[in-house]
């Protein structure tokens, strides 16, 4: 995650969490042996830990009638542990740095609050879900969070409805327009799955159906390992409003969901931790967090499979669920988990 400024064809600045890098070009090609030339052990040794990964995961955990949401970093070096860090609320990486989204609930009144860590004046950087008067947000529940998009279910007057909504615009009263964030063909399938759901509506004897006027009632799910976009239909029935959800049949943009590769397989898996109810893969492909009803476990790869014993596991509270899966791959590990402890992480007791 970091941006990239030009000076000429040999040098370049990069704007890396928080931290600025110039870099100049050594060489026409990846591969050419120039490039380590004028590089120390140490330098090489630090750029191409190619063993090393590290991930954000985001819990949402039933407390009473509403959620608390955690961070949970696990990374690991040559396929053996670090110790296991947490923190409240969901801390995430962005391009700007690192930034923290809470809910903010009470007196029947939900709000999103979103910050850049770095900043030191609060009020200046916060971008925060204020609503009008007549669409007051109850109760806000967080389905998901990536670099620049959150995915929310919203009850404004006992009505649930899904949204997808910019990191940096909270205060929008209606989420993404579909054909905003999925484009043409994203619209279409969103159009055919909603039409069958009105129609298997119909067929029950339902016919008090919420008009889809904004065309945002979508947002996010997981599924066997990956992301999966869901549409809603809202409509009132046996005296009580009532929700109808439907799978949109297309991935999701690079945009929204920057990486969702999951090695090995699904199946296999499934195979070593039957009771799998998620996973999540490095792209370095040495690591895999499994999860089941209760517990996280992280396994080593073996080939094309994980190993039979996990290098750890953690504990989970009944019903919860994972709502982000951000991954550091290299030198970005180090960075990732010092930042993480220098904004409130500790490591998470057994």
């Amino acid at each position: 995650l970091g941006e990239f400024m030009k000076i000429d064809d040999a040098t370049v600045v990069s704007f890396v969490q928080n931290k600025v890098l110039l870099l100049h070009k050594i060489a026409a090609h990846a591969d050419d042996p120039r490039s380590i030339a004028n590089a120390s052990i140490d330098d090489t040794d630090q750029y191409n830990k190619t063993g090393v990964s590290g991930i954000f995961i985001g819990l949402k955990i039933p407390s009473h009638q509403d959620y608390i949401y955690k961070t949970v970093w696990i990374a690991a070096d040559d396929k053996k542990l670090h110790p296991v860090l947490s923190r409240n609320d969901i801390y995430f990486p962005r391009k700007s740095g690192f930034w923290e989204l809470q809910v903010k609930q009470g007196n029947n009144r939900a709000a999103l609050s979103a910050h850049n860590m770095a900043e030191k004046d609060l009020a200046a950087t916060e971008k925060v879900s204020t609503k009008t008067a007549s669409s007051v947000s109850e109760s806000i529940v967080i389905d998901y969070i990536g670099n620049d998009y959150v995915a929310i279910e919203n009850n404004t007057g006992g009505i649930t409805r899904l949204q997808v909504l910019p990191v940096d615009k909270l205060s929008s009263a209606i989420g993404i327009k579909v054909l905003d964030l999925l484009g043409p063909a994203g619209l279409k399938a969103y159009h055919g799955a909603r039409e069958q759901a009105v129609q298997t509506l119909y067929s029950q004897g339902i016919a008090s159906i919420n008009a889809d006027i904004n065309e945002d009632n979508y947002g996010l799910t997981r599924k066997n390992g990956h992301w999966y976009l869901r549409g809603r239909v809202n409509y009132y029935g046996n005296n009580a409003p009532g929700i109808m959800e439907f799978d949109i049949k297309l991935l999701p943009p690079a945009k929204l969901v920057f990486y969702d590769a999951l090695y090995p397989g699904w199946q296999s898996i499934k195979d070593r931790v039957p009771n799998a109810l998620d996973a999540f893969a490095s792209p370095n492909k040495d690591i895999v967090v499994v999860k089941t009803k209760s517990k996280l476990y992280i396994f080593s790869i073996n080939g094309e499979q994980l190993n039979s014993i996990p290098l750890g596991e953690i504990a989970l509270d009944e019903g919860t669920t994972i709502i982000m899966a951000e991954w550091a791959t290299g030198f970005y590990v180090d960075d990732w988990e010092k930042n993480f402890l220098t904004n409130g992480a500790s490591v998470l007791e057994k």
